[in-house]
């Protein structure tokens, strides 16, 4: 990492958002929560900002579902084919192999 990385992650944790960690030597490894806070090893593992999960929008008629993704239900909204088309939210699920 370099020292911006280093300082963005430092600062992301003093607001309160979740850190991951792994060690270079087990890259192959999933990310794990880091869990003691204000202690880094830089020298021996690679942190970042756990990810946080994508949203998007869709329209639902008939049955079917719209390939085609929207930021906002409203976008979607305004965007369907067809006037009584249902907008759906999907939200992205993020698991490590421990998880699933």
């Amino acid at each position: 990492m370099n020292t911006e990385e280093m300082e963005a992650v430092i600062r992301a944790e003093d607001v309160g958002e979740e850190i991951q960690q792994r060690s270079f030597f087990s890259a192959a490894k999933p990310w794990q929560p880091k869990t003691s806070i204000g202690v880094w090893f830089f020298n021996e593992k690679e942190y970042r900002v756990k990810p946080k999960p994508r949203r998007h929008w869709c329209n639902e008629n008939f049955g079917h579902i719209s390939g085609v993704n929207w930021e906002t239900s409203a976008e979607a909204k305004s965007n369907a084919v067809y006037q009584d088309s249902e907008q759906i939210e999907f939200e992205e699920v993020i698991k490590t192999l421990e998880e699933s």
